[in-house]
Order: structure tokens, then sequence, then C-alpha cells
């Protein structure tokens, strides 16, 4: 008899394992039946903040709202990828070709495919074009003529962009795998970043960045998930990004007096001088920013400064002294950053002199004409050439 009981013990399931292994299945199936349960609830009451689709191709008025774009973080605004669509005005009629990057211009290649180094040409505006047709803008010129040195010039300007939204679209550019970038610097970047600073934080989070990202995995299957958008966007509202830091602490400044609202009566882009330091160290972090990600990233950053407006003749004095006291403040960041530098202001200025203003700027818009464009370019291709001959130099002596 007793070894008949032991024998049935030796047989018996071991309890306390049995225990364990139903308590750890039911863990799971309460942890799936949440996740489940979630992803419900968010799709049901969770607005979507997904890519929009473009609308049909139309003209619009550049300085009314532009229906072809979308503002949503962290990519700021950008134009929706795909989109075609008309800038007109009485004086200028111009054709935008939106890739599916969300870049004006042609679709972009890889590197693999284009086989040339290349060189992302960084700005507002004035680098994408307003007013011009892409053909006729100093990137594309300046493409044509660096593929004999080997090089492609990539236009990936936005208008209304400045400094705070250069940072913000780090990835973006970097996707591109450039080996240079050229950042140029316009003289409404201060008054700009402020702007954007104002309402950064009320920008609605983009369900899905990757898709304005080359090569972007957007089909990842955790990405499908609203539940995982959910958390994901609730971490960076409790968790502020270095850039977020940033604009946080900008946002604590002041950033006018009776002097400043004097001078916006006369253009709302002029900074006062007795604000103008201050605001120029809250854009300046954005340029650190930038040139520090860049040279982690093995980069190389070239910066220029340009003025239109500001060294226009006929105009009060604060517009010149404005753009002459950026330039000054650019060129000591460049040369403390040991990065090459160039002004345009000077040449600008000379071709004010030269030319009237109609072959200058666009009529009643202030924007380059196509002349100017050229002019830039011209000014623009023997220093990135020597710049790029120079850092070739310097890897070889190393």
């Amino acid at each position: 008899m007793d070894e008949g009981v032991r024998n049935m013990e030796k047989t018996k399931p071991n309890s306390p394992n049995r225990r364990i292994s139903l308590y750890i299945l039911a863990t799971m199936f309460s942890l799936l039946l949440t996740l489940v349960m979630g992803e419900v609830l968010v799709r049901l009451f969770l607005i979507p903040q997904t890519l929009p689709k473009p609308l049909p191709p139309e003209a619009i008025d550049p300085y009314q709202t532009n229906l072809y774009f979308a503002g949503m973080r962290p990519w700021i605004f950008f134009h929706l990828p795909g989109s075609k669509y008309t800038q007109a005005r009485s004086y200028y009629r111009v054709q935008y070709a939106i890739n599916s990057l969300g870049f004006r211009g042609p679709e972009i290649l890889t590197k693999q495919e284009n086989g040339r180094k290349r060189l992302l040409v960084v700005g507002d505006s004035i680098v994408e074009g307003h007013g011009n047709e892409f053909e006729q803008t100093f990137t594309a010129l300046l493409d044509k003529r660096l593929h004999e040195y080997g090089w492609e010039a990539i236009n990936v300007g936005c208008q209304g962009a400045s400094p705070i939204y250069y940072a913000a679209n780090l990835e973006r550019y970097l996707s591109l795998q450039p080996d240079a970038i050229l950042l140029l610097i316009f003289e409404n970047d201060l008054r700009d970043d402020r702007v954007i600073e104002s309402s950064f934080f009320d920008i609605p989070w983009m369900d899905d960045e990757y898709t304005l990202i080359m090569n972007g995995n957007s089909f990842a299957p955790w990405r499908q998930s609203k539940l995982y958008v959910l958390l994901r966007n609730t971490f960076r509202k409790l968790w502020h990004s270095p850039l977020e830091q940033i604009v946080a602490r900008n946002q604590q400044i002041p950033i006018s007096n009776e002097e400043q609202k004097a001078l916006q009566k006369i253009s709302d882009y002029l900074i006062a001088p007795s604000l103008f330091d201050t605001q120029w160290k809250m854009s300046e972090a954005y340029l650190d920013y930038i040139a520090q990600t860049l040279d982690q990233r093995g980069v190389k950053l070239l910066v220029t400064n340009l003025s239109i407006i500001g060294l226009g003749i006929n105009l009060p004095k604060p517009h010149s002294e404005h753009a002459w006291r950026l330039d000054q403040r650019v060129t000591k960041w460049s040369q403390q950053k040991k990065l090459p530098f160039l002004s345009l202001l000077p040449y600008i200025e000379q071709v004010w002199k030269e030319r009237p203003a109609q072959a200058i700027v666009i009529e009643n818009d202030g924007h380059p004409t196509p002349e100017t464009h050229k002019l830039i370019a011209d000014a623009l291709l023997p220093w990135v050439n020597n710049s790029f001959s120079r850092s070739q130099a310097l890897r070889h002596c190393h």
C-alpha cells in the first residue's frame, strides 16, 4: 500500500508550477485584452492626425492661406506630398510641383542612384523660389554647374521657414544622406522664429512622421496602432526633447518693448536695437543645435546670409541697420564655430546700385527675380566649390 501511494504522488502534477503557469497566462490574457480594448477606445475617440491628401490643382495667392500646406509636429509645417498648384498674383504665375517627401521639385534619387556627392540647400521662401519657376531658382542653377565637380545641389527650402524650422526638420534633411548642407539665413528669420515659437506647443503631432523621411518605414506594425500613437504623444508632452527645451525657454523671454512697437509700424520683421541681442541669442540656440547635430553626423555645414529688402534704395534707415546688424551676428557665430561663411550683403548692395529695382525684386513683392537668383548662384558657386576643395584637402592632410 505504501508503495502505491508513493507511485501516485510521483505522477501527481507539480501544483506550484502549474499555478505559476496559470497566473502568467491569465496575466498575459488580461494585458492583451486591455491592449485590445484600449486600441478600440482610442480608435473611437482619438482624432487622427494623418497626412491629408492633396487637393486638385488650383491657383492660389501666395499671401493667403496655402491649402497645399499642413501644420504638424515634429516638422512644424510642410507641403503636402504630391501637390501640384499655381502661385499667382497679377504680376507673376508660377507652377509648384511637390515631390513625395514634401519638397518642391522632382523626386529625389538616392545617392546610389545619382552617383554624386550631395549638397542640400536649406532656407525659406527665397530658397524655395517664391515667384520663380523651379528651374530659375539659384539652387537649380547651382546644381547644374556643380555636376562637373561631382556634386549635386538639392532644394529643400520651405516658405515661412527659419532657424527653429531647420532644427525641427534636421532628421528629414539627414535622411537624404547629404555630404554638406548650405544654410541660408535671411533678414526676417528672427521675427519668424518668434512667430513659430508663440504657437509651437499648440501644433498637433503627426501620427506617422516617417512618411516624410526618405526610406522611412511607415508600415511598421506598431506604428499602425492608435494606442501606440497616443502613448508616444503623451510621452512627448511629459518629456521635452532638447529642441523643445529651447522653445520652452525662449517662450519665457520678453520680446517687445516701446521701441519694438514703434519699429513695427515701419515693418513687422524689424527688431529693435535694444532687443536685438536678446532675440539673436534666442535664434542662435537653434543654430547651435543644428551645427552640433551635423558635426556629430559628419555632415559639413556651410552658412550664408542674405538680405534683399533691407538693402533696397529709398527705404527707411532701420531696414539696412537691421540687415547689417544681423549680418554681424551671423558672421561672428560662423567664425566661432569655424564654419565656412559667405555674406551676400556686400554683393546685393552693389547689385542695388547697378540695377533698377524691378530687375532685383518681383514687383510689389520683395522676393528676388530670376535675374537675382542667377546672380546669387554666380556668387555662391566659387565659394561653395572652394569650401569643398578645402574640406577635401584637410581630409587628405589628416
